[in-house]
């Protein structure tokens, strides 16, 4: 007994086909529903070159590849020879939790196997996507992979390639933290010169006293980076030293900064990064290994609500709460399941974080929940 599967749509993959043989699989689906003959034959489809794809989802890596939700504040998709990007995005757009997270596919093509590589790496590191949790990263690193050059990978890539600590959300260095200061430092002056009277250009940073000192301290992935930017007096008023209360110090020239991208000179060697303001919020950056949403905390002072504390258990993703698995009074111990989220078509086992009583459950069976709002509360041992 044989089965043979059809699937009588286009797939998620059909852009490779159409690279590599210069066919418009839509357009031919079209017409062949509308009666009309394909107008050639097998032997007529001839396949050149090279072509990778990847999906760039709305997910987590770091928390076992759940899906997000939110708001995307800055979608840039990258271009260049051999590159393809279908998309149905843009910047201000809500990711709600009721679709697939999948919002992207880039692709690139090439004479063979290695170009096309190399194009797909260059066009992800080049594509901006901001405001929400994704896969770029994970993408980025998958590309670079030794087995995935060799064309070794097989399905269990994943679990040979990455182990946890591979997928957790990367930091900052001190050293980018420093570019998105100078960034958004040479960003405010920008804004408010043209405010100013009189005030001529080069007299930026400028002092006939002590050098100018300015504080930028900024939050990104959980971490404070407490950073003091310092102007050279070197005849440019583009060139900072930039230090911590850890004696870390870094010296920056910013040689080329507009259209959402910069060139900086970091202890003279050249970086190349991608940006986007989140108004007076901060900065969001790109880097050849990372993306990193910086907030200006002497921006926001006063105004960041306090963290979640532990004995809150809170819901990662907006969902449908499928069922509930204790009730107020119960002990609970670590690792135990407290209830089921459905979100993007999975489910999703919200496990206690310590041993404890539970003190509440907020959250009914067969409800709506937001991301971060608080599903249980459990006063912990």
């Amino acid at each position: 007994i044989y089965f043979m599967e059809m699937n009588t749509r286009l797939q998620v993959e059909h852009p490779v086909t159409e690279l590599i043989t210069g066919l418009d699989l839509v357009e031919l689906q079209l017409q062949v529903a509308q009666g009309e003959p394909l107008g050639f034959d097998q032997q007529d489809v001839r396949l050149s070159g090279h072509a990778i794809e990847v999906r760039l989802y709305i997910e987590d890596p770091a928390q076992g590849f759940l899906p997000t939700s939110g708001t995307i504040s800055h979608w840039q998709p990258a271009s260049g020879e051999g590159v393809r990007i279908d998309s149905g995005i843009r910047s201000g757009q809500e990711i709600s939790p009721y679709y697939d997270p999948m919002v992207a596919k880039v692709i690139a093509s090439g004479p063979n196997r290695e170009v096309a590589r190399r194009r797909l790496l260059k066009a992800l590191k080049q594509t901006l996507l901001f405001g929400v949790k994704n896969n770029k990263a994970f993408l980025v690193a998958c590309l670079e992979k030794q087995s995935f050059i060799d064309g070794a990978a097989t399905t269990a890539f994943i679990s040979q390639e990455f182990d946890e600590a591979s997928l957790a959300e990367r930091q900052p260095s001190f050293a980018q933290a420093s570019i998105a200061a100078v960034l958004e430092q040479t960003h405010a002056f920008r804004l408010s010169h043209p405010k100013a009277i009189d005030v001529a250009p080069c007299l930026q940073n400028w002092s006939s006293a002590s050098p100018l000192v300015s504080r930028k301290l900024f939050r990104a992935v959980e971490t404070d980076y407490d950073l003091y930017l310092s102007p050279q007096p070197n005849g440019s008023r583009n060139t900072y030293t930039v230090s911590n209360d850890r004696a870390q110090t870094v010296e920056l020239e910013l040689l080329v900064m507009g259209d959402g991208m910069a060139r900086v000179l970091v202890d003279g060697r050249r970086s190349d990064v991608r940006y986007s303001f989140a108004g007076t919020q901060g900065i969001n950056v790109s880097f050849d290994d990372l993306s990193a949403e910086f907030i200006d905390q002497l921006e926001l002072a006063g105004l960041i609500e306090d963290d979640i504390g532990g004995g809150q258990v809170v819901a990662p993703m907006h969902g449908l709460v499928l069922e509930l698995m204790v009730v107020p009074g119960q002990t609970v111990e670590k690792g135990q399941r407290l209830l089921i989220l459905e979100a993007m078509k999975m489910q999703h086992e919200i496990l206690a974080a310590a041993n404890g009583i539970v003190i509440d459950v907020f959250a009914t069976a067969g409800s709506q929940v937001s991301s971060d709002e608080i599903l249980v509360e459990i006063e912990t041992e």
